[in-house]
């Protein structure tokens, strides 16, 4: 294996690492903030929590959009991102341009999977300032200490941003 296939090959582990991260936090935020349920036990949680192991991203983003409505911008971009995790993780082949066997291919692998990695961080801050915003809401304090710069990013830039991207459903 070549060192550039290699670079590939690493890019993908981080990228799949971020989807997957990605999916529980959307998860999470379907469970909690916007479950439509006054209150959730802890052995709800935990039976939702073995039941979304089977669940698919997909799924999830169809819960959402049946739970809010989101800013069009937003709701593009994770169409966007289900369509490249889904060309990732089910046909590699049909990424444009990917060929490992050559070094324009190997650019453009890495080209098609950094642009996966920055829309999962994208989406992973977004969906974290959701749950910043609701705690605040609901009164639960977490120490964030270990995690500062990173909380304060998603305090400053995310949480604001929470009633720009989502809307309460109209019924």
């Amino acid at each position: 294996m070549t060192p550039g296939e290699k670079n590939v090959l690493t890019h993908i582990g981080v990228a799949l690492l971020l989807v997957q991260t990605a999916e529980r936090v959307i998860h999470s935020c379907l469970t909690l903030p916007l479950s439509g349920e006054a209150g959730v036990t802890l052995e709800a949680l935990e039976a939702q929590s073995e039941d979304a192991r089977k669940k698919t991203l997909g799924y999830f983003l169809k819960e959402l959009r049946k739970r809010v409505d989101l800013d069009d911008s937003f709701d593009a971009t994770l169409g966007d991102f289900l369509d490249k995790r889904n060309i990732l993780v089910h046909r590699v082949e049909d990424a444009p341009g990917w060929d490992l066997s050559n070094e324009e291919g190997r650019a453009n692998a890495l080209q098609f999977i950094d642009g996966l990695i920055r829309s999962a961080g994208h989406i992973i801050k977004v969906f974290v300032g959701l749950m910043r915003a609701w705690a605040e809401q609901v009164n639960i304090n977490v120490d964030v200490s270990e995690y500062q710069a990173f909380f304060d990013e998603i305090d400053r830039r995310y949480k604001p941003m929470v009633n720009m991207i989502f809307f309460e459903k109209e019924r």
